[in-house]
């Protein structure tokens, strides 16, 4: 694994936002072949795990799909191969209950596209084919809501040569497919690129670039109830002539988010909007410009902790990708040059519990060689040293058992989990002044004991010897 100190990602800026302080380029592949990530590569869980996923091409012609994570102690596991079969436009989401990874993507099935997800169990991991059709299925997009159940879109193609969005999920305890019929995708529909993004309450949010008669826009489709078949619809306005890209994500306050590029024609200027809408809210927020002194393609948008949103684009000049990143925040709506080598392209974002933020993307402008890289902090997770008298509970362990007495009433989850990310128990529950809860850890070791509910978040390190 390749290190790279950075010394060339703030030359066209003086401030270094906190955010990004202390970060380097991290080369997460090293081979002589080509690596690439699209949107949605890269998933952060509760814990502040990262998970990744890429492809990587292979001889004679077409891609296997690979995974990676990032452990609290800021080290990236080996790459393990996540399905034998050529796979193309892999997705990555990550659950909250269980810290699995899923992965969906697009492979031949006979003649056509077919949809498979991919779960991770103890690193195994297992894949089936979702649809089952004789036109193509392409573009999946996947979400995991916070009761575990997977969500999914993606466009699928109709005998008349037209094209709609598909939603599935596994809510019912098995997979339910439907079809948006109110989703406009005009006569280029295959490039429609849909994204999902679910709310606390499991409903589904889609974006994807739609056609209403008058150019391109980015359609919006939510579900009224979770699993429903009832969608509400809006298309986006923004003062571009057309929208071609887009990012979508769905807040803990269940505010949806979008980060929106198009321009006036023939490419010229690409400029990128942010838009906002809260649940109660009918229609999305009137555009705000994003980095106005730049041109660039929507990479990605996060919300941090504190409610801000941060984006990242990938510069154009004159119709072509530069391999610049930009970046901004709703700080600093300006924005700034965040990596100028000219080599880096599909960017992603996620940002942790602390406010910390990561970019991947690939970098190589060479048709023969793209390598997975990862700009953000290389310190492991800061776990606080809380005093006794600071804490919700004191921690007492001996042999295999951990007890956990607690100093005030607690309403909430409890999560422990090993360092390296494994779930070793998820309660939720009430527990009360005194109160004295015991676990069975199953190995010696070093473990993460996590308490969160709407008000407190409190991490504990501790050892059992």
């Amino acid at each position: 694994m390749k290190i790279f100190l950075l010394t060339f990602a703030l030359l066209f800026s003086i401030k270094l936002n906190a955010q990004w302080s202390g970060s380097i380029l991290d080369t997460l592949t090293n081979n002589n072949v080509k690596d690439e990530v699209n949107r949605q590569s890269i998933a952060i869980d509760s814990t502040d795990i990262l998970h990744i996923v890429y492809s990587r091409e292979i001889s004679p012609s077409g891609w296997n799909i690979f995974y990676k994570k990032r452990n609290a102690n800021a080290t990236w596991t080996n790459e393990e191969i996540v399905t034998s079969q050529t796979g193309y436009n892999p997705v990555i989401a990550s659950s909250n209950q269980n810290g699995e990874a899923y992965v969906a993507f697009e492979a031949i099935d006979t003649s056509d596209m077919e949809i498979y997800v991919c779960s991770n169990s103890g690193g195994n991991w297992n894949c089936f084919q979702l649809t089952s059709d004789t036109l193509d299925d392409t573009s999946p997009s996947i979400a995991v809501d916070s009761s575990g159940f997977l969500h999914l879109t993606w466009i699928n193609e109709k005998q008349n040569g037209s094209y709609k969005i598909m939603y599935a999920t596994n809510l019912s305890g098995f997979w339910v497919e439907q079809e948006l019929f109110a989703s406009q995708l005009g006569q280029f529909g295959s490039g429609a690129s849909p994204e999902i993004a679910v709310d606390k309450s499991g409903s589904a949010n889609i974006a994807y670039r739609g056609n209403n008669g008058n150019g391109y826009r980015i359609h919006y489709a939510h579900n009224q109830i979770p699993g429903g078949s009832t969608w509400n619809y809006e298309i986006i306005s923004t003062p571009n002539d057309q929208d071609l890209a887009f990012a979508i994500l769905v807040d803990a306050d269940t505010v949806s988010h979008l980060l929106i590029t198009g321009n006036d024609g023939f490419g010229l200027p690409l400029r990128a909007y942010y838009h906002t809408k809260k649940f109660s809210d009918f229609n999305f927020s009137p555009s705000v410009e994003v980095a106005p002194s730049f041109h660039g393609q929507a990479g990605d948008l996060f919300v941090d902790r504190n409610k801000i949103p941060h984006f990242v684009l990938n510069e154009v000049n004159e119709n072509i990708i530069t391999g610049n990143i930009i970046y901004a925040d709703s700080t600093d709506w300006n924005g700034r040059m965040l990596l100028n080598s000219g080599d880096i392209y599909n960017a992603n974002l996620v940002m942790d519990s602390e406010n910390r933020a990561f970019l991947l993307a690939f970098q190589g402008n060479t048709s023969a060689e793209e390598e997975v890289v990862i700009f953000g902090s290389s310190n492991p997770v800061n776990i606080p040293t809380l005093e006794n008298k600071e804490t919700l509970y004191t921690i007492i362990s001996s042999d295999n058992i951990m007890k956990i007495y607690f100093r005030e009433n607690y309403f909430g989850r409890l999560l422990c989990t090993s360092i390296d990310g494994k779930i070793v128990f998820d309660n939720r529950g009430n527990f009360f002044i005194g109160e004295i809860f015991s676990i069975n850890i199953p190995a010696k070791g070093v473990y993460l004991l996590i308490s969160e509910n709407a008000f407190v978040r409190f991490v504990k390190k501790f050892s059992l010897k």
